[in-house]
């Protein structure tokens, strides 16, 4: 696979590190970086700042809380999070949960979950939240 950057992809990677760096909270990142117990707190905090500028699900439709980036942006963005010592989102309903909705998933359906995916706020499935929570290795 050819993975070489267009000089686009090059100035993106660096608007990306800025933000990783102006706004990744410096307690969080130490958590990352250290190994030490990333909170659901944590989690939830970061998605609130990620989606504050737009990186809530940035692969996403852009009518739909996204910026509908190419697979190389998504991959250059998830990159540089994790080189950047930012937490692990919750890639299950990020990366699988919304996608289903968006594609298969009524209006009232989109409607009611995708800005909770988005925000992390608020309890999404009722007692499978629980679930999911733990899929994703955080504490409560």
């Amino acid at each position: 696979m050819n993975l070489d950057l267009s000089p686009e992809d090059h100035a993106f990677r660096e608007q990306i590190r800025a933000f990783m760096a102006g706004k990744l909270p410096p307690a969080i990142k130490r958590r990352v970086v250290e190994g030490l117990t990333v909170t659901k707190r944590d989690i939830q905090d970061w998605q609130a700042i990620r989606h504050a500028q737009g990186y809530g699900a940035p692969g996403w439709p852009a009518a739909h809380g996204g910026r509908g980036w190419s697979s190389i942006r998504d991959y250059i963005f998830e990159n540089e999070l994790v080189s950047g010592g930012a937490p692990m989102s919750n890639v299950f309903v990020t990366k699988l949960v919304g996608p289903v909705i968006l594609a298969h998933g009524t209006e009232d359906q989109k409607r009611q979950y995708l800005p909770r995916i988005l925000t992390m706020i608020g309890r999404l499935f009722g007692d499978a939240d629980h679930h999911l929570t733990c899929f994703a290795g955080t504490k409560e």
